[in-house]
């Protein structure tokens, strides 16, 4: 909440927190990175493997998604991807480190599709570090000030170009099972800091 309100994302919340039903969903997960005990960043991630799969970007781009959907496509829907100000200042890999937790779950799901929900002002960034083309121009998200568009790219493009750039952010063995697997019941990472 605190990094929504600084940017603008959000209104004003009495209760100072950013919450929907999404947080609970079977299919998601919150992952949370700590850096000496100290929250530092947090990314929420869906897994969309069924035509009935409610993920959180289906809500505001449905008539491009349920039909893929349909096809039988599966897709991982990543949200609410925010990085504490001053740490990132301290430690710039750590908006890295924590956005390649996206790709690491498409390759562990086998997923067909990566998405990204995300102000026109980042559109670059996906474009350039995923192969993400647009989906869709930027619409209102509830519960959110700014606009989001959808976009998208294959599982594919995303090795081509995310892990073909950077193959230190590749998934390790046993580290998908570790994050993602059936058995997480906190997904707590520790933030190593610079090597």
């Amino acid at each position: 909440y605190r990094r929504y309100r600084e940017v603008g994302m959000t209104p004003v919340q009495t209760n100072k927190k950013i919450y929907d039903a999404f947080d609970d969903a079977d299919n998601g997960r919150i992952f949370t990175l700590r850096k000496e005990g100290k929250l530092v960043s947090s990314f929420r991630i869906h897994v969309a493997d069924e035509p009935t799969s409610e993920i959180p970007s289906r809500k505001i781009f449905a008539e491009i998604l349920e039909p893929l959907l349909a096809e039988g496509k599966t897709m991982i829907d990543p949200t609410r991807f925010v990085v504490d100000t001053l740490a990132s200042r301290r430690n710039p890999e750590l908006t890295a480190f924590t956005v390649r937790l996206a790709p690491m779950a498409s390759i562990y799901h086998g997923v067909d599709l990566g998405l990204g929900c995300v102000q026109a002002k980042h559109r670059a960034f996906y474009k350039r570090s995923f192969g993400f083309s647009i989906f869709c121009e930027p619409r209102p998200y509830p519960g959110l000030i700014n606009p989001v568009c959808l976009m998208g790219g294959t599982i594919d493009m995303i090795k081509d170009s995310y892990f073909h750039r950077y193959p230190y952010m590749s998934l390790r063995a046993g580290e998908g099972d570790r994050l993602f697997g059936t058995g997480m019941t906190e997904n707590i990472l520790q933030f190593p800091g610079k090597r």
